[in-house]
């Protein structure tokens, strides 16, 4: 195949057509845009994340879980549980609360 000059490929190019999109291709591209609402589709995009950043934060969200468990820890038990420090009540106060059935 010989090379073709600058001049000829411009005359070439002004020659060629674009070819006509198929139907399918048409219709499967501009329906998806025009069905529903704007909040449906906002639902049901997709975002694509690398691995190795959907591995980390991941990650970042079993340290932040792990993290807020080891602050609410729970007070030691202690060995032996006596009797020997509670006392009775000394006054007690019934309040009768009517609800307005």
């Amino acid at each position: 195949m010989e090379l073709l000059t600058d001049t000829q490929l411009d005359e070439l190019l002004a020659q060629w057509r674009a070819p006509i999109v198929p139907e399918s291709i048409e219709h499967g591209i501009f329906s998806r845009a025009q069905n529903g609402s704007w909040l449906t589709l906002l639902f049901r995009r997709t975002i694509r994340v690398p691995v190795p950043v959907g591995i980390a934060a991941f990650a970042l969200w079993i340290a932040v879980i792990a993290i807020s468990f080891s602050r609410h820890s729970i007070a030691p038990l202690r060995n032996e549980v006596t009797l020997a420090d509670f006392q009775p009540v000394k006054e007690v106060t019934v309040k009768v609360i009517r609800s307005g059935i």
